[in-house]
């Protein structure tokens, strides 16, 4: 019952409208003015209504894809490191676009959804980068 009543609860007080947080130019109204969906209420399902129980369910049956990345390590000014993980399935050309992918809950490539999102930008013939939560996923750090 308690699992029932706190789905009941996010179904009815966890629907809003995202947050948008960036720099007001001409450019970016524009591309905001264009994401319909952003300006609508999202609604998820009832028996997951929690962005966790999204994240749990949406990896839940699936097959890990096992991408073999090539990690970039980048020093940061002060010293500490991030990684990059790039995935291509083929060799591009230098002016392939590349997406940037920013983590999920546990702030790595390895993540199941983030693996996914990367083969599918592959299988569209981009280039995927993983950002990789800094301190996480770096020998160095």
């Amino acid at each position: 019952m308690t699992i029932f009543t706190f789905c009941f609860y996010e179904y009815l007080f966890g629907v809003q409208k995202p947050k948008l947080y960036y720099q007001s130019t001409s450019i970016n109204e524009y591309i905001v003015s264009q994401l319909t969906q952003l300006h609508c209420s999202f609604i998820p399902t009832f028996y997951a209504s929690h962005p966790l129980l999204q994240a749990f369910i949406g990896s839940f049956g699936r097959k890990n894809p096992n991408l073999n990345y090539t990690r970039q390590i980048v020093t940061m000014s002060d010293g500490e490191h991030i990684a990059l993980d790039w995935y291509m399935k083929q060799q591009l050309t230098p002016d392939t676009p590349i997406i940037l992918i920013l983590h999920g809950i546990a702030g790595i490539s390895q993540e199941l959804n983030v693996q996914y999102v990367a083969q599918h930008i592959s299988d569209g013939n981009m280039r995927s980068c993983v950002y990789n939560r800094r301190g996480c996923a770096t020998e160095l750090s």
